[in-house]
């Protein structure tokens, strides 16, 4: 925003409206620890400049397809809450997906959906979108926990409270074991 305002240029509608859907996705609808008072202003001068935040937050965050709500009941049903309540793992096999016409896209934050559970500081989303393909570790945490530490066992990388990794030639399960065992390391 700082360039687009010293160069003296107007945003459009839809540029606004993007850059809207960006910050606050990137965001969580600026709830996360990276909202700043700066970031606060360039969404005021987004709303300023067009941006149609109702039309935004209906799009991604109100409609979404049967499927993906059924992909959603299959992730609960394997959710796994451990570590006396403070870690939780979720984990998508790829007969899940193939099961219910679902995708990588299908399954975008449900990493979320761990990381709500009351009382959880480390939750972590396994997904396999190919039998025998890699395996994609997503994980959330809040401070102290690193999840960038823990990713970084498998090659993979972020920040401290989002970060992620792929992992090749393991199963699913054998990586939700790893998963598990680094996310308990947390509260020995």
């Amino acid at each position: 925003m700082r360039v687009i305002s010293s160069l003296g240029l107007r945003l459009s509608r839809p540029a606004a409206e993007a850059l809207w859907t960006g910050i606050v996705t990137d965001t969580g609808r600026f709830a996360y620890s990276c909202t700043s008072a700066s970031t606060l202003r360039c969404g005021a001068l987004l709303v300023e400049a067009g941006a149609r935040t109702d039309m935004i937050n209906s799009a991604v965050y109100e409609t979404v397809r049967i499927n993906r709500l059924m992909l959603l009941r299959r992730l609960l049903g394997k959710l796994h809450v451990f570590g006396g309540g403070r870690a939780a793992v979720a984990s998508l096999s790829a007969g899940d997906y193939a099961a219910e016409n679902c995708g990588p896209d299908d399954s975008e934050n449900f990493v979320d959906v761990a990381r709500a559970v009351g009382g959880v500081d480390a939750a972590a989303f396994v997904r396999q979108l190919e039998d025998g393909g890699p395996v994609f570790i997503s994980i959330r945490t809040h401070a102290p926990f690193d999840a960038a530490q823990v990713c970084s066992a498998w090659g993979g990388g972020g920040h401290a409270r989002a970060a992620g990794a792929s992992v090749s030639g393991k199963s699913l399960d054998e990586t939700v074991r790893e998963v598990e065992s680094a996310l308990q390391a947390f509260f020995e």
